[in-house]
């Protein structure tokens, strides 16, 4: 048997997380001086203190975490493991998931685990373990599936976002503080992407948040180009009234074109904490 084992911060839809293939482990929110796992703190809570001056910050998950991800795999008889990990160039989970792994088989020969960078993150990531999912379920081989998946990396999922504020990427790090101070004087509303590594570049810059939802669905069109669509998700980071009409306004924009599989749905709080209220992201997976 073949399973899947994955960090939080993928964002794995809840359908797949649940089957027996799959396991996830949480991706850790650090609080002040406080730890949690991203699973053990509430949205709106970690919202409120975020809006009310708390910058949070991530960690990756714990190494007994990641050990009990490859045991519960184990119990249910699974000796061939995919790991799938948000990008490597974004976070140190993937070389935890890969020295774990390197640990596991010196102690377990006969487990044979092979680990895949998504080379991007959230529902970018969800969208290819959704596709090992169905690679497993179709009954192909663990080599097959990982040659597919990277095949899948390179040319064929596409991840854009945008956001109402850059402040919490900008205190994560994650984009260059005077891009973000001018863009925020301005009222610029960027479109992210993901670079080949995964890494974040600015895919477009416009005014308002309206806009921007606009700019992603053309962006996101002229990637599908006639193509296929295997998969398409879009999530958001809250459930206030304002977020969800931009998400269903980006639904909209997709009315015409045949989706074999959608997915929406909410990101982590791993992930919420780089980005914040109104955040609204869209992942493609063409064939």
């Amino acid at each position: 048997m073949i399973g899947i084992l994955c960090d939080s911060a993928t964002d794995v839809p809840d359908g797949i997380a649940k089957s027996g293939h799959v396991e996830v482990v949480p991706v850790r929110v650090v609080i002040d001086s406080q730890t949690f796992r991203d699973n053990e703190i509430k949205r709106e809570e970690l919202l409120r203190l975020m809006e009310n001056g708390t910058i949070p910050k991530t960690s990756i998950p714990a190494y007994s975490d990641v050990e009990k991800g490859f045991f519960r795999l184990m119990s249910k008889g699974i000796n061939e493991i995919i790991c799938i990990n948000i990008a490597g160039s974004q976070s140190g989970t993937l070389n935890l998931f890969r020295m774990t792994a390197e640990s596991f088989q010196k102690t377990f020969s006969h487990l044979k685990i092979k680990i895949v960078d998504s080379r991007s993150v959230s529902i970018g990531s969800a969208l290819l373990i959704f596709k090992a999912f169905k690679l497993i379920e179709s009954g192909n081989n663990i080599d097959k599936i990982v040659s597919t998946l990277k095949e899948y990396v390179e040319k064929k999922i596409k991840v854009l976002f945008t956001l109402p504020t850059l402040k919490f990427l900008k205190a994560g790090g994650r984009i260059g503080k005077i891009s973000a101070t001018i863009a925020e004087l301005l009222n610029i509303k960027p479109v992210i992407g993901l670079e080949k590594d995964g890494t974040f570049y600015s895919a477009a810059k416009v005014r308002g948040m309206n806009r921007a939802i606009k700019k992603m669905a053309e962006l996101t069109q002229e990637f599908i180009n006639e193509r296929d669509v295997e998969a398409l998700a879009i999530y958001r980071s809250s459930d206030d009234e304002g977020t969800l009409n931009l998400a269903k306004m980006l639904l909209h924009e997709f009315k015409n074109v045949k989706i074999e599989k959608l997915f929406t749905g909410i990101i982590s709080p791993a992930l919420l904490v780089h980005g914040g209220r109104g955040l609204v992201g869209i992942s493609t997976m063409v064939r």
